[in-house]
This record gives structure tokens, sequence and C-alpha cells, in this order.
């Protein structure tokens, strides 16, 4: 069994000011520092496809009040509530309805990786939906936020989570199935090779994610085949 504790976000991250997240440009622009807003950020990835700029002027004035870096989360307050994801680019400016959560202190209590996670999962997810205001467009702020707890597990279980690999599968019978390997995925490819086909046990779970639930199988052991 692992001992896993919770404590509140307020504990280990910290936040970007308020008056740093509301945009202040009135142009706009197809080039200058990017500027992520709630529209870009998605559940576990940021869509570049909504481009939007704001000047180096506006860019430095920002940093005056709080930076946001690569590796940052990047979390949705409202419009949509609750989206989550890594910051993946060095250089930019996070806009409207976006909150920068950035450990602080000199020992990391965990991962932003696994952090993000436990953001998007159905446990967060409640509290969120407890916590939140407004009937047609639902929202957190701030100071609740900070109060939401988020699990802790040891550093070894941490990375035991982390290394999980998740496959898109077909049976030879046709059936797709999505299949999770807790392993390193660097040894993992080493062992694949050129390798198109693999033969594994398994034992098979129920996936429940915001309500949906989906089949997946949990590989404990395997080999790969070139036929």
């Amino acid at each position: 069994d692992v001992e896993i504790c919770q404590i509140r976000i307020s504990e280990i991250e910290s936040n970007l000011p308020a008056d740093l997240i509301v945009t202040t440009s009135k142009v706009k622009r197809d080039y200058g520092v990017p500027l992520i807003t709630a529209k870009n950020v998605k559940k576990g990835y940021i869509d570049y496809s909504i481009k939007e700029y704001i000047s180096h002027e506006e860019f430095r004035q920002r940093q005056t009040r709080g930076i946001s870096h690569k590796g940052d989360i990047l979390f949705s307050t409202e419009a949509p509530m609750g989206n989550a994801a890594l910051a993946d680019i060095n250089e930019f400016s996070a806009g409207q309805r976006l909150i920068t959560f950035q450990q602080y202190g000199e020992c990391i209590e965990i991962s932003n990786e696994l952090m993000m996670l436990f953001i998007l999962s159905d446990c967060f997810q409640n509290q969120l939906s407890i916590q939140c205001t407004g009937t047609t467009v639902k929202g957190i702020k701030a100071e609740k936020l900070k109060r939401l707890l988020i699990p802790i597990p040891p550093l070894a279980e941490q990375q035991r989570i982390l290394n999980v690999i998740k496959l898109a599968l077909k049976s030879s019978q046709g059936t797709r199935i999505d299949g999770m390997i807790f392993e390193d995925e660097d040894e993992f490819r080493e062992k694949m090779g050129t390798a198109k086909y693999i033969t594994c046990t398994y034992y098979p779970v129920i996936n429940e994610y915001q309500g949906y639930k989906s089949l997946q199988i949990n590989i404990q052991n395997y080999f790969f085949v070139e036929e």
C-alpha cells in the first residue's frame, strides 16, 4: 500500500496576480509574443490554431508583475472552467481567464505533469463543481481555487505513475482497444525496434473520465514479433 497525503494548492503553488491575467492589448496582431488564453488551453495540451499576439513592449510591462515559464501549469478559470496544460514554449504571455501555477520552495513536492493529471481527474473536477460560481458560464475564483486539495504521493510512486505508455491497439480480429504499460518509454522503444506486432498478457479495466466510461487493458507481460 502507498500512503498518499492531501494538501491545499496554496501550500505548494503560487499563482501569478490577477491583473497579469487580463490582456490590455486592443490591437489585433499577427506577430509578436504569443498570447495564450483559456481558448487555447485544452485538457492536457495547448491548441495553437487560435493565434493571438501582444507587442514586446506590453510583454515587458507584464514581466514586472510575474513571468510564466515553460513547464508551468496553465489553468482555465472560466469558459471553459477546469482545463489544464503544461506550457511548452519558452516565451509567451498568459492571457484572459488563465491562472499560471508555479511551485515555490526548495523542495518540489509533486511534478507539474502529475499535478496537471490530478487537476484533470474527476476527483478535482468535482471539487471545482462544488466551489464554482455562475449558472450559464461557470467559473472559479482564485481564492477558492487555492483551497482545493491535491493528492501528493511519495516521489517513487509519482515516478511509477508517470512511467505510463499508452497504446492504441488492434487485435487479430480487428477489435480496437486502448492499452497501458507501466515502463520507461526509452526502454520500451528499444525493445520494440521496428516490430509492428505485440503479443501480451493483460487484464481489462474500466477507465472513467468526466462521466465517460471506456474499456482498456493493462499489459503485464509482452514481447514483440515482426509478423
